[in-house]
């Protein structure tokens, strides 16, 4: 029932990312065993995604204060203009015209406006590198957190499977000494019930490292 259950979970993720994707079809593959490398190393934060959206953030506000600038900046602008208008076609030279002129813009006073929007644009990347800070101590965190996880799993399929070994042998034992009548029938269960828990745990204990190793190869902060 349980495996049922999750691979009705999955098939309906499934679905789902199929839906996304903008894809018709109904068919499932089946799904294998996860291959990792070996030494699973994580893209550094120099080569995330959150190092690049940081990167276009400070560009942005970089260049707004630019413009800023730029707008309280002395303008010159010229135009020009020309034309032929006449229902006359005896002179046809005097219905000519032209006109063209020059225009000077030169801010005076703005009321301290250019001065607060240069302090809430600084302010603004002041922030953004608090934010880039700190996020990048999050991606370090959690990749130790990762293989901290990783390692204890490790050591409890370690041990698990040390202890099947002893379970295996005392089901043994008791399959054999309870014809014998030196084994309640209580007992044999009790211990048949005890390695099938420990195949159980192993199964879980692996498909939470599976979810470890897959998180820390494509690392997304939580």
């Amino acid at each position: 029932m349980t495996l049922e259950q999750q691979k009705a979970d999955w098939q309906n993720n499934y679905s789902l990312l199929k839906y996304l994707s903008g894809i018709v079809d109904d068919t499932f593959e089946p799904v294998e065993a996860p291959e990792f490398k070996e030494a699973l190393t994580p893209a550094s934060f120099d080569e995330s995604i959150y190092e690049n959206v940081f990167k276009a953030d400070s560009l942005k506000l970089s260049n707004d204060a630019k413009i800023i600038q730029y707008n309280y900046k002395p303008k010159i602008t010229a135009f020009s203009d020309g034309g032929y208008q006449s229902s006359f076609t005896s002179t046809p030279y005097k219905n000519f015209g032209m006109s063209f002129g020059v225009g000077v813009t030169i801010p005076i006073y703005d009321g301290h406006q250019k001065k607060m929007l240069l302090q809430q644009n600084q302010l603004s990347l002041q922030t953004r590198k608090k934010y880039f800070e700190q996020t990048q101590r999050q991606y370090q965190q959690q990749i130790i957190q990762i293989n901290n996880q990783m390692e204890q799993y490790d050591k409890l399929i370690n041990t698990a499977n040390q202890q099947i070994i002893y379970s295996k042998t005392l089901v043994e034992a008791n399959a054999k000494q309870l014809p014998t009548g030196d084994v309640r029938m209580v007992d044999f269960i009790l211990s048949i019930n005890n390695l099938l828990s420990l195949k159980g745990n192993i199964i879980q204990y692996n498909t939470t490292l599976f979810n470890l190793k897959n998180q820390l190869q494509y690392l997304i902060i939580q």
